[in-house]
């Protein structure tokens, strides 16, 4: 364990440089802004001046540190993304393509077979895996969500 020299009640370090407890500070910060920061209360497409002066200690050790930024808040974006069916509903899909005999056979066979095969499905024939993969390539569905512009900020010490 290090020991720290405690510097006379004036006296305080900045927290960029030497401050050797520094990164107590940010995590402390970053823990509260993560709790305190309600990105819906930002306005979209705005830029800010920020100047904070940041004073304190960490074990008896003072600090003080001034930060200026800027803070700019990006407009709202739309996202696309490609995903495939969800495994149940493609099963479920299959299943209400055969009658209720074989439908009822399969539902209580497949866990059976996967049980008694020491939890894992039992082989299937490779042409068929790779016609089911082909398939399921062919069922991606698109989709399009909004999302909140990007939050950036520029500082200096």
């Amino acid at each position: 364990m290090v020991k720290l020299a405690r510097l006379q009640s004036d006296e305080t370090q900045p927290l960029e440089g030497g401050f050797p407890l520094s990164h107590v500070v940010w995590a402390a910060m970053e823990k509260v802004g993560q709790k305190k920061l309600n990105s819906k209360m930002l306005v979209q497409d705005s830029r800010h001046l920020v100047t904070i002066r940041v004073e304190g200690d960490v074990d008896g050790i003072p600090f003080r540190q001034k930060l200026t930024s800027v803070v700019t808040i990006g407009q709202e974006q739309e996202k696309s993304s490609s995903v495939t069916p969800q495994v149940p509903q493609p099963v479920a899909y299959i299943l209400s393509k055969l009658n209720a005999v074989t439908r009822e056979r399969i539902l209580s066979d497949i866990p059976k077979e996967f049980c008694e095969n020491g939890n894992r499905l039992p082989t299937a024939n490779v042409a068929l895996v790779d016609d089911t993969k082909q398939m399921l390539k062919k069922l991606r569905e698109s989709k399009t969500v909004t999302a909140r512009g990007p939050i950036r900020c520029e500082f200096t010490f």
